[in-house]
């Protein structure tokens, strides 16, 4: 069959459908072309490898668990995205209404830049190792089990945030608001302890980071005494000896 065993079913809902179509766990390969009205996509859990150019109109799209490695344009209008689960591995540029998006279990390594909108990010279990500028209105971010190595500034909306075991040191300034906080197995300098508030933790952190600064303002007035201290005329002039220092001084008065 064309699109795979189950065919003749997946072209009956196509033919019905209007702007809902779920064709998930249907045995199909590929899909043909979709309804132009179409805004809500379900193709989850089926062999597809492709995506046909997706309707400008679509607003949500569930393609997880799928052998699908690459996408085409989203729409524009697109407001929920799914695609974790998948050999996928490098996202296409986000629509700008974008308010979720889960990636989590693919094999990718970069995200692109994120829409101001945005408010639920997984990312869990990828190879990034960095994050784009978080929007300021996202409220829960997953990047646990993932190599990152640092958090961007933080949305002062957070809510929730989960990124444990990552390769994560230091933790910026957390959200006054944050409600949940998950942060266990990372080689953070500061461990939060059992039954720690989140606040409380936000404290040692704040007070961390304030003899950081203390350390390096201490180290760069080190570093310009003794660029002052040991300036080559300066010393130079030590070196000379007694004899020279006298003649030096004569020469000085002529």
């Amino acid at each position: 069959m064309a699109h795979g065993p189950d065919t003749d079913e997946l072209l009956q809902r196509i033919a019905d459908a209007t702007t809902f179509l779920d064709v998930s766990e249907l045995d199909i390969t590929s899909l043909p072309k979709l309804p132009d009205t179409l805004r809500t996509l379900y193709c989850h859990d089926t062999r597809l490898t492709t995506l046909p150019d997706l309707p400008a109109g679509l607003q949500k799209l569930n393609c997880y668990r799928t052998h699908i490695t690459s996408l085409p344009t989203l729409p524009p209008g697109l407001r929920e995205f799914y695609c974790c689960d998948t050999s996928i591995a490098s996202l296409p540029e986000l629509p700008p209404g974008l308010q979720n998006v889960w990636c989590y279990n693919t094999p990718i390594t970069v995200l692109p830049a994120l829409p101001a909108g945005l408010r639920m990010l997984d990312c869990s279990h990828t190879q990034i190792t960095s994050l784009p500028n978080l929007p300021i209105g996202l409220q829960v971010l997953n990047c646990s089990y993932t190599p990152l190595l640092s958090l961007p500034d933080l949305p002062v909306g957070l809510q929730n945030l989960h990124c444990p075991f990552t390769q994560i040191t230091v933790l910026p300034e957390l959200p006054a608001g944050l409600q949940y906080l998950w942060c266990t197995d990372t080689p953070l300098i500061l461990q939060r302890n059992d039954g720690e508030s989140i606040a409380d933790y936000n404290l040692r952190w704040d007070e961390w980071r304030s003899k950081q600064r203390s350390v390096e303002r201490t180290k760069y007035l080190t570093e310009d005494l003794i660029a002052a201290t040991w300036h080559p005329d300066r010393f130079e002039q030590w070196c000379l000896d007694e004899e020279e220092k006298k003649e030096n001084a004569m020469m000085m008065t002529f």
